[in-house]
């Protein structure tokens, strides 16, 4: 598993390199509780495929993220997002779990 830490990736995304940090889970669990990434469930880039919002970081990085630490729908997603091309996609280690118990207030690019 290709991962990043909820540190690098709240270092990153304070710097100017283009990142997208896209959150996996369904909506309901992204309206609950969330880091500011671009809520796209994985059912729906199953079923539908990548959208040019997306599809435009291609050549950047990606970080994809989920609720739990075991990552298999990150997985999942990240296989997808390869397969379309994708060079530099990462999975955040630990997941939303591990970013609220480190950062609890916190969403990404925060101080």
């Amino acid at each position: 598993m290709n991962t990043i830490t909820c540190n690098n990736l709240r270092t990153i995304t304070k710097s100017k390199t283009p990142v997208l940090v896209l959150d996996i889970r369904e909506s309901l669990e992204f309206r609950q509780f969330n880091i500011g990434g671009k809520n796209y469930p994985l059912e729906v880039m199953q079923r539908y495929g990548l959208t040019e919002d997306v599809e435009k970081f291609k050549a950047d990085l990606v970080v994809i993220c989920c609720s739990s630490m075991s990552g298999k729908r990150s997985e999942k997603a990240k296989a997808i997002l390869e397969k379309a091309g994708f060079q530099n996609v990462k999975i955040l280690a630990g997941g939303i779990y591990t970013w609220r118990r480190i950062f609890p207030k916190n969403k990404i690019g925060q101080r």
